[in-house]
């Protein structure tokens, strides 16, 4: 009876294990996400500052106002927006690599635990 009391707590331990995991991917996914719809945002910001002849006048927001800007900082900022978003994303793929890799560990981990007790219960 305790044997297969220990058994539940391992198969507890590691299904908490594997959810874990897939909530940390999935949380590492939306801030990729987040990431590329920032680094669109800039780029069609770039394009529109870029595309007209010459605007008049160039606003940023700051908060809740806006401020008149010259169009070489606007694109200057954008330029910065765009690496940092890179980078992000660099460090978001390194991080979904090693979460998804921990998650095939564990998934298997599981698969073997299953097995092993589900042959033990047939014999």
């Amino acid at each position: 009876m305790a044997d297969a009391e220990e058994l539940q707590k391992q198969l507890a331990v590691l299904q908490s294990q594997y959810m874990e995991s897939n909530r940390r991917i999935e949380t590492v996914q939306a801030k990729a996400n987040l990431t590329m719809r920032h680094k669109r945002r800039a780029a069609l910001m770039e394009h529109e500052i870029c595309s007209p002849p010459e605007p008049e006048k160039v606003y940023r927001s700051v908060g809740r106002m806006y401020l008149i800007s010259s169009k070489e900082e606007m694109v200057c900022e954008i330029e910065d927006t765009k690496s940092d978003c890179d980078k992000k994303l660099k460090i978001l793929e390194a991080q979904h690599k090693y979460l998804a890799d921990d998650n095939v560990g564990i998934q298997k981990a599981l698969q073997e635990f299953i097995m092993q007790n589900s042959g033990e219960k047939r014999s």
